[in-house]
């Protein structure tokens, strides 16, 4: 039950990673910062 919780509070999580990744990209944020977001993530 754990496994699928803490599974679950990151998929929920995603979306939101995703869409933060698209605006930087958008507004041309180096690339640097926004993949030390997704790897902090």
């Amino acid at each position: 039950m754990n496994f699928l919780k803490n599974t679950l509070s990151y998929l929920v999580m995603l979306p939101a990673i995703l869409i933060g990744t698209f605006a930087m990209v958008s507004n041309g944020v180096a690339s640097s910062i926004w993949l030390q977001n997704i790897v902090i993530w």
